[in-house]
């Protein structure tokens, strides 16, 4: 083959990423540790093949550019100096292959290429598993097969990535294949690190959007993507929130500002009202107020939309000595790196630099009194994203976790009545966990809640959830009474393959959705054994398999279980001490002793005096009246008669509270 033809092969399927790095596109921040174990493997004589496998969106191509990046700065051994990284496009290498032998004959080409000493290449294949069996359906060799043979006899050097599940389901098959590769685990970043990468990318970002980011807005969207982003990953997730949260801000600049919107609407209304009252020569006065008033919005209006003008002005000005400042640095690396020429690299690092940078901090501080053109992104603004993906109130993502620790005793007393010892107990619990004295490896709290019916257990789970985790639907409820014979665990951890019910989903799987969340397996007592075998893991690792092979992480998950085991206990009269023993022998005549150990708390809730019961009742009146206020416009009030009577007719110890609200709906 001509070498023209082998050249247009080249440049047709793969990407010079070392063309990217010299024109400063690849900036790889962080990620020290696993660039230099990507080099370490890479300088090997044998098995010099690195598989990097990691999560999505953790950084996995990142880390082939910070390779890159390095050697373009020489910061390599001299064995990997002047290498050349290729990345295969393996999606324009299958298109068009209408021939038999013509994917082969592409894929050979680029091999031999790569296996030329000359060319000093490596080849980067990311979504490595792509080659397992690509090419089969079309009668031609598999890719995987033709690239084994030049891998073990050490012709090419090749970088792979792809991730867990992929490895597990493709590669790791082809043990030849596997044996080709030295595997690099990628974990996912730290908050810290996440942090330092935003501030890398930071510059970048505002260039692009022609805003400015403040620290507390990279802040906010590390802590806002962990919170509330739970099926992805760090440090994507957070570059992501921040992204979107740019992109919506500056789209929200290309339109007039709302109050010069809202002014312009105004007068328009004034002239069409005037245009009505000129024809009536009687309405004279209400004319002459009508022109005043045209007069004094069309003065507002001029003075905004010169306001307007001066603004964007500034805006427009910063961002044109950005970019200028932005190309003064790229020269002055080139200059500075190639010594071509000392003289301006010298003007633009003393002179030209200092004096633009001078210029951009004058022109921020002005900007930053802006009244109608916003230039910033902060806290606010990625809360305001947040928002609107999860239809959550602006105030509770803004709120701060100490806060919100702070308050759920209050709330938890304002909310649940007559259980003061218990609400005590589940918020020592959570305090521990989130000060961080607990296992990190278990989840953030569990809970065995014992008590008879309608006394607030379910109450308190809620609570916690809404205080916690900011919306109720974070409170996942599985009734234990589905979950009674032993075929049914098939629905919480799914079937095997093979079996009925393989593709339908686990129900224990929507945690892997909603990680911060409160997990209640409500009745307990009534679930087959195997469900506590489930419990005891989810318990002791915080991690469970599903029959599916996925891991569901419960980590940041707080976990409770209820149980009415001895119900009949707290009719008998007895103080609660004497029904606290009675209940402890009951839950260890029922329940493993390996089972409660794990347990974070076992809490117990008293049964309802009267006082607590009336109290009950009026909080449930006040809400109802509120509501028929609302939505009705009707005024009702009630009486200490109303609420005894209330009491008496509803309330029995056997049922607890729970009738309360029916029996208010019903008859008021």
């Amino acid at each position: 083959m001509s070498k023209e033809k082998e050249r247009e092969i080249i440049e047709r399927f793969t990407e010079n990423l070392n063309q990217k790095a010299k024109v400063n596109e690849l900036a790889v921040i962080g990620r020290e540790g696993e660039i230099k174990q990507l080099i370490y493997v890479l300088s090997r004589m044998m098995k010099n093949n690195p598989l990097l496998i990691g999560y999505p969106g953790v950084g996995k191509t990142a880390l082939v550019e910070g390779l890159v990046q390095r050697i373009k700065q020489e910061r390599v051994p001299d064995y990997l100096k002047g290498k050349v990284v290729y990345q295969l496009d393996m999606i324009s290498l299958m298109a068009g292959t209408k021939f038999q032998g013509e994917l082969e004959e592409r894929l050979k080409t680029i091999f031999n290429f790569m296996a030329q000493p000359e060319n000093n290449a490596i080849l980067f294949i990311d979504e490595i598993h792509l080659i397992v069996g690509a090419g089969r359906s079309q009668g031609a060799l598999d890719v995987s097969n033709l690239l084994k043979p030049m891998l073990s006899r050490g012709e090419i050097q090749c970088i792979g990535a792809t991730t867990q599940e992929e490895y597990r389901q493709y590669i790791e098959k082809d043990g030849a294949l596997v044996r080709r590769f030295s595997n690099i685990l990628v974990p996912e970043p730290s908050r810290e690190d996440t942090l330092r990468i935003l501030h890398g990318i930071r510059n970048y970002l505002e260039i692009y959007y022609e805003l400015k980011i403040y620290d507390e807005a990279l802040l906010a969207a590390v802590n806002f993507s962990q919170r509330y982003l739970t099926t992805t990953y760090l440090p994507d997730k957070a570059i992501d929130l921040l992204d979107e949260t740019c992109g919506r801000v500056r789209s929200e600049m290309w339109y007039e500002p709302e109050i010069i919107e809202k002014t312009r609407r105004r007068l328009r209304e004034l002239e069409m009202n005037m245009a009505a009252v000129e024809k009536d020569k009687k309405n004279e006065p209400e004319a002459f107020n009508l022109q005043q008033e045209i007069k004094k919005q069309r003065e507002k209006l001029e003075e905004l939309l010169e306001l307007d003008r001066k603004e964007s002005k500034i805006i427009q000005e910063l961002n044109h000595t950005k970019k200028e400042l932005a190309q003064a640095e790229r020269e002055f690396v080139i200059y500075q790196q190639k010594e071509i020429d000392l003289a301006k690299a010298a003007e633009l690092r003393y002179h030209a630099i200092p004096s633009q940078k001078e210029r951009i901090k004058k022109l921020e501080e002005e900007a930053s009194r802006n009244v109608l053109r916003k230039y910033f992104i902060n806290r606010e603004d990625v809360a305001l994203t947040i928002t609107q993906k999860y239809d959550l109130p602006v105030g509770r993502v803004l709120a701060d976790e100490q806060q919100k620790l702070l308050f759920l005793p209050v709330i938890l007393q304002e909310r649940v009545k007559g259980q003061s010892r218990a609400l005590r107990a589940v918020s020592d619990a959570i305090f521990r966990a989130r000060a961080g004295i607990q296992d990190p490896h278990r989840p953030l709290a569990s809970f065995l809640f014992v008590g008879p019916t309608g006394v607030g257990k379910t109450e308190v789970a809620l609570t916690i959830t809404e205080q916690l985790f900011d919306q109720k639907k974070n409170l996942v409820r599985l009734d234990m009474t589905e979950f009674s014979e032993p075929h049914s665990i098939s629905k919480l951890i799914g079937s095997p393959p093979g079996y009925i019910g393989f593709e339908e989903r686990p129900r224990l799987e929507i945690v892997r959705e909603k990680m911060n969340s409160v997990l209640l397996f409500d009745e307990i007592e009534k679930a087959h054994p195997e469900v506590i075998n489930i419990l005891l893991q989810i318990l002791d690792n915080g991690f469970l398999t599903l029959a599916n092979g996925r891991e569901v992480n419960f980590r940041n998950t707080i976990i409770v279980l209820t149980t009415n085991l001895g119900s009949e206990l707290y009719f008998e009269k007895k103080e609660m001490e004497e029904i606290k023993e009675d209940l402890e022998f009951e839950l260890k005549n029922h329940f493993r002793p390996e089972f409660l150990n794990r347990l974070d708390e076992i809490v117990f809730f008293n049964s309802l005096t009267k006082e607590v019961i009336e109290e009950i009742i009026s909080k449930e009146l006040e809400l109802f009246f509120r509501r028929i206020w609302q939505e009705k416009n009707i005024k009702i009030r009630c009486n200490k008669e109303m609420v005894e009577k209330i009491l008496k007719e509803s309330y029995s110890i056997e049922y607890g509270a729970r009738p309360i609200k029916h029996y208010i709906e019903k008859k008021i």
